[in-house]
């Protein structure tokens, strides 16, 4: 028999099966689906009656929760499972009037319904008498073999990317102005202090420009990948940009004794280009630092501008050559050679070019001729993605 509490101010229906109820469809869950498949999955899974109430759950869930003896799991709702402080009154998970914006329970209702749905679940725990908070992903499919109204719902933590994302945005920021502020700095000294000293002021300003694009480009990189990085189209004169580029790592260790030429293939001097001039910038710049860094001292990298039909071709050459083997993970996230830690350059690259400026960006190398880095960029039309 159903039992049913009254008083309702939440958005869910407060009718609960009793024990004996739960066990049956317990019981009939184990015969219809197979559990094993459910029990693979990494992430924690239940499976719910049209009540909200628990009547199966996979390894990810059980192990999670096991200080719950699994006859007191059969029955609960999942606010009940995870102490949300909004389960706490006489009618429990689902009766709150907060319940009513609850991610989850909506989740669990479009599913019970007929829906996939996925929502994100914001959170107040009750763990040992402390109030926690905890970022849940919710995701719930209607489960055809029980019958109308069952759902098996999926849930992950994702706490710590919330926590990770939110104290990089904060990082960034603040490192941004502190080096922005060190920067305005470096201007007046320049002005103000006797000449011998200017050469070091030079090479201090130069040291903290590096810093502030490997921060911005970090930071792009990551909204990149979240499909949330913005762009600005404007006309951009080719041949100053690649020469201004070009210089930025000038002066630095990592060009020391090594040349960047700039140089056209039938290309107007005056050519432009409409694109996004930041977004191209840390595209050419990270090829350019992959380049020095492969080459040794007294070589040279070959930056050669050559048109293409509504845009340009940009390729970038060094005399080193590089294996096959390496050759065709170039692009993957995190795979490099130098080390541990390194590989986004290319990535990045790869990204931003065919993701943000519709473009393409491929590799050649050949033991005789070294490595070519290809670029092909369209004119742009609009801002919009």
């Amino acid at each position: 028999m159903n039992i049913y509490l009254s008083n309702n101010s939440g958005l869910a229906p407060v009718y609960r099966k009793n024990h004996q109820e739960i066990l049956k469809q317990h019981e009939k869950l184990k015969r219809k689906v197979d559990l094993y498949l459910i029990d693979e999955c990494p992430d924690c899974a239940i499976v719910l009656n049209p009540d909200r109430q628990v009547i199966g759950y996979n390894k990810s869930f059980s192990e999670l929760f096991s200080f719950y003896p699994e006859q007191d799991l059969l029955g609960l709702r999942p606010g009940e499972l995870i102490n949300c402080i909004n389960s706490k009154g006489p009618n429990g998970c689902g009766s709150s009037p907060a319940c009513r914006n609850c991610g989850a329970i909506q989740a669990i209702m479009s599913s019970s319904s007929g829906q996939t749905t996925v929502r994100e679940k914001h959170l107040l725990t009750m763990k040992k008498g402390k109030i926690s908070a905890q970022d849940l992903w919710v995701k719930a499919v209607p489960l055809p073999p029980m019958g109308e109204g069952f759902s098996l719902v999926f849930m992950k933590d994702i706490g710590p990317l919330n926590r990770k994302a939110r104290l990089e945005q904060i990082f960034y920021h603040d490192a941004v102005n502190v080096l922005s502020g060190l920067l305005g700095l470096t201007s007046i000294l320049r002005e103000e202090l006797p000449e011998r000293f200017v050469e070091y002021i030079e090479d201090y300003h130069d040291r903290l420009t590096h810093l502030q694009h490997e921060i911005e480009n970090h930071k792009k990189l990551g909204l990149a990948e979240l499909g949330q990085l913005d762009r600005f189209v404007e006309s951009v004169s080719i041949f100053p940009f690649l020469e201004r580029t070009s210089k930025f790592f000038m002066g630095t260790r990592l060009a020391h004794d090594k040349t960047i030429k700039v140089w056209s293939e039938d290309v107007d001097p005056l050519a432009t280009l409409k694109t996004d001039k930041g977004l191209l910038s840390r595209v050419v710049l990270n090829l350019l630092k992959n380049a020095l860094e492969a080459s040794s001292e007294g070589e040279s990298i070959d930056v050669k501008v050559a048109p293409q039909q509504d845009g340009l071709k940009i390729s970038i050459h060094n005399e080193k050559f590089i294996e096959q083997k390496h050759l065709c993970q170039i692009f993957l996230r995190s795979f490099s050679t130098k080390g541990p830690d390194r590989g986004l350059g290319t990535y990045s690259a790869k990204l931003l070019t065919e993701n943000y400026l519709d473009g393409t960006l491929n590799v050649t190398s050949l033991p005789e001729e070294g490595t070519t880095f290809t670029i092909l960029i369209p004119n742009l039309k609009s801002d919009s993605l």
